[in-house]
């Protein structure tokens, strides 16, 4: 028997839902690393070992939020298509 909850209007199948999370999750978790991945690419080319002297021994602010380049845009783009379907 499949329940099908209904928020805000909307009907979620438990089921597919739990599918779709799971996949945005491994996605979200792999754009993350690519968008760290891609800041170290940047540095090294550069030849820059910190973004910043803000604050000492941390690598500056952009080292902080590197991952968040290409994870935040897939967050993003997740939200819009759920609120598509």
């Amino acid at each position: 028997i499949i329940v099908i909850y209904r928020l805000d209007g909307m009907t979620i199948n438990p089921v597919l839902f739990c599918v779709i999370t799971f996949i945005t999750g491994f996605v979200i978790s792999v754009m993350s690393q690519l968008g760290d991945w891609f800041a170290s690419v940047i540095k090294r080319r550069c030849g820059i070992k910190d973004y910043g002297k803000i604050l000492p021994g941390h690598g500056g602010m952009l080292d902080s939020f590197d991952s968040a380049i290409m994870a935040i845009p897939a967050a993003a783009v997740y939200l819009y298509i759920l609120s598509i379907c």
